[in-house]
């Protein structure tokens, strides 16, 4: 029973310094905008995604900064296309639910594939938009 007890606590001494799965290192870096689905509650919805076929692919990145500040840029819709940009902070929850604050307005999203990916919802004009972002492994910060 001692020696169960001293491999128990040597684990857990060695997971003491683990990294959280929901600590800003652990999911600092670039996201890219990989699709758009607009519903305007009409029962139909706009899908933009981000192939070379597509005639107005949406652009865009969410930057997670390991001090926890953010930055999101998005482009889609139209060839006008329509433009999100906004910083400020987030904070992830052990649930994996991640949110974004900036002065006089909040948001959130959701991580999921095993956090490669990251799913944010936002009224915008009238209209739910869902944004889905992949980790670039290329350009992590």
């Amino acid at each position: 029973m001692k020696r169960i007890a001293i491999i128990l606590f040597g684990l857990l001494l060695s997971t003491c310094g683990a990294e959280s799965p929901t600590s800003p290192q652990a999911v600092a870096g670039i996201y890219t905008l990989q699709a758009v689905k607009i519903d305007s509650g009409r029962g139909r919805a706009l899908v933009y995604q981000n192939r070379e076929a597509e005639k107005n692919p949406p652009t865009g990145f969410i930057e997670l900064n390991p001090d926890r500040t953010y930055r999101l840029s998005a482009s889609f819709g139209s060839p006008e296309q329509s433009v999100w940009e906004v910083n400020g902070n987030y904070a992830v929850n052990s649930k994996l639910e991640i949110t974004f604050s900036t002065p006089g307005r909040n948001f959130s999203g959701f991580f999921y594939d095993k956090q490669s990916r990251i799913a944010v919802t936002e009224s915008l004009s009238g209209s739910i938009v869902l944004f889905v972002f992949e980790r670039d492994l290329g350009r992590l910060s």
